[in-house]
């Protein structure tokens, strides 16, 4: 899901993609982004940069032809595929039989606390834009169970991901017990029916990407600068 280090994640896997082929394991290159967001393109709307020519469903059927006979094993990571309100959902069974071809496919889904989860979706808001005033973001998010459009009822994230991939493919890590432990991207592998310790074998140091600011000095600074954007220069005066 968003906020859970998912760039961090494909930051790894992208730098490193040729030493994690070596091992056995196809991190694909795919568009100009990091991550796999074009594979879901076709539902959510996404900036053009992360849009893929032909579309999300010619990707999935292109994937299957190109890797599904390999030896090998594909990780695919886009927080995208996590979107739950209606109107941005993606399509999970269409996905399913475009990737039927595959001998074995798993989801692997990072979840954390709801109110951290909420707090950095808002700072995250915070930094392109000026973000609602908190009490009606919380309120909205408390009377319609999702925030900016991302479950916050993880019981109907997973009755989706079950219903179309099936419970048994379904695996959880608890993103908290990762980020304390320092193996956000080993506890992923370990899901995934992975090596774990393939980062180590590559030399592959902690790595942070996309950091959310200190949550009290963001919100003040937004507020500040309503109804625009908080620059770096006011976060740095409020700190």
């Amino acid at each position: 899901t968003h906020k859970t280090a998912s760039t961090t994640i494909q930051q790894v896997f992208a730098t490193h993609r040729e030493g994690f082929r070596r091992h056995g394991l196809i991190y694909p290159r795919m568009g100009a982004a990091q991550g796999h967001h074009g594979l879901v393109a076709d539902w959510v709307s996404l900036p053009p940069a992360f849009t893929y020519a032909g579309g999300s469903a010619a990707a999935w059927q292109a994937l299957a032809r190109r890797y599904a006979a390999s030896d090998h094993t594909i990780l695919l990571s886009t927080e995208e595929l996590s979107r739950g309100q209606p109107c941005m959902q993606p399509d999970l069974p269409a996905i399913r039989r475009w990737a039927s071809a595959f001998e074995e496919v798993r989801i692997v889904c990072l979840l954390r606390d709801q109110s951290s989860f909420l707090q950095s979706v808002y700072l995250e808001l915070a930094k392109k834009q000026a973000p609602p005033y908190w009490a009606e973001f919380l309120q909205s998010a408390l009377r319609t169970g999702f925030a900016a459009g991302l479950h916050l009822d993880y019981a109907a994230l997973d009755q989706r991901l079950c219903a179309a991939f099936g419970a048994d493919a379904v695996r959880y890590v608890d993103y908290a017990a990762a980020r304390d432990g320092g193996d956000i991207v080993e506890r992923l592998l370990q899901a995934a029916g992975c090596d774990p310790t393939l980062p180590r074998k590559l030399g592959i140091g902690p790595v942070r990407a996309n950091v959310s600011p200190e949550p009290l000095v963001a919100w003040v600074a937004s507020m500040v600068a309503r109804p625009e954007a908080a620059c770096a220069d006011l976060l740095q005066t409020v700190r």
